[in-house]
């Protein structure tokens, strides 16, 4: 069986390559590194996150002070206590 593989691999033909592919190559790879985000697409990101920050900001004040006038109003309104009836 061994000395089948070995018969076969003594078929393989050597590839000519032309000298222009790797220069093809390195092109590509220059181009691959050489990409930069754009300038207005980060702009773009931080308003959007900048936006989200204050809109959740701006909703948790809000409701800090729906719950700030709620016990206002629970202090003003006297609570209906019926314990007095069972006694």
């Amino acid at each position: 069986m061994k000395n089948d593989n070995l018969h076969l691999l003594k078929k393989i033909k050597k590839v000519e390559i032309s000298d222009s592919v790797f220069d093809k190559i390195t092109k590509r790879l220059e181009n691959r590194v050489a990409k930069v985000v754009p300038m207005y697409k980060v702009g773009i990101a931080v308003a959007l996150i900048l936006g989200l920050v204050f809109g959740e900001i701006y909703f948790i004040s809000s409701r800090i002070q729906d719950t700030q006038q709620m016990a206002q109003l629970n202090e003003l309104l006297k609570d209906n206590n019926n314990a007095l009836y069972h006694e």
